[in-house]
This record gives C-alpha cells, sequence and structure tokens, in this order.
C-alpha cells in the first residue's frame, strides 16, 4: 500500500492548483478523478442533470467554503473524493422530492376537473392543518 504526504491546502490559488493538477493527472497512483466522477453520477442516476465539470465546479465552491469558514484542506484529494460522493448524493436526493412533469401530463391535469365530493374530510382536515403549520406569508400564497 502506497502512502502518500498531502500537503494541505490553505489558499485558493493552491485550491484551483491541485483540482487542476489531479484532473490532469496521468499517474497511476494518483490517477484522474474523472472516472471516479462519472461512476458517482451514474451510480445515482444523474447523467441528465449533471456532467463531470458541473461536479468539478461544486467542488472547487465547496472547497472554498472550506477554507473560509474551516480552514485549510488537510488531506486534498481524500477531501474531494468523499465531497464528490456528498454531493451527487444531495443532488440525487433533490431529484427524487420533484415529479417530472411532461408537456402531455400537464394538458391532462389542466384538463382534469376537480369534484369536491371526491376529497374526504379527513384529508381537507389534514390540508388546513398543513397550511396552518406554513409561515404567513407562505399561507398567503395558498389561500
Amino acid at each position: 500500500m502506497v502512502h502518500r504526504s498531502f500537503t494541505p491546502i490553505q489558499t485558493l490559488e493552491e485550491l484551483k492548483a491541485e483540482i487542476q493538477s489531479w484532473i490532469r493527472s496521468k499517474d497511476y497512483c494518483d490517477g484522474s478523478p474523472l472516472p471516479y466522477f462519472k461512476r458517482i453520477i451514474e451510480q445515482f442516476h444523474l447523467q441528465s442533470q449533471v456532467d463531470i465539470y458541473d461536479l468539478v465546479n461544486e467542488l472547487y465552491l465547496r472547497g472554498v467554503k472550506q477554507l473560509e469558514t474551516k480552514g485549510p484542506i488537510e488531506k486534498p484529494r481524500p477531501w474531494f473524493r468523499s465531497a464528490a460522493y456528498n454531493v451527487a448524493r444531495e443532488l440525487s436526493r433533490s431529484s427524487r422530492r420533484y415529479i417530472q412533469i411532461t408537456p402531455a401530463d400537464e394538458n391532462e391535469l389542466a384538463s382534469e376537473e376537480l369534484d369536491e365530493n371526491q376529497i374526504s374530510d379527513s384529508d381537507r382536515l389534514a390540508l388546513r392543518e398543513s397550511i396552518q403549520t406554513l409561515a404567513s406569508k407562505d399561507r398567503l400564497i395558498l389561500t
């Protein structure tokens, strides 16, 4: 097992240089991170939403935030790998919150009339309670 000594990243210039150097790396031990980034994008089914360079840009932004708030990145390459995984996981979670509606679905939904008799009293009560938990400015939007 090869043990590498990592030079902590302390400045934005060092962060930028490390990312550029690593992405261009052909060294077997370091390896380019691009295949790893591609694999986690596929693992989380994000191919239609994110490309590798979106992920790299997000890593840079998170690196900047890390340097500004928590200090140096002690072990840059392991930090980048775990941060990339976390970014992909977060994007996957957020994409599952929304349902993709096609224009055909939109037209179908718009043409459907909702009969008030189809809504149960328990659903009405749950809706009222949910609306009451919203902030007043958000409640105004719905009422």
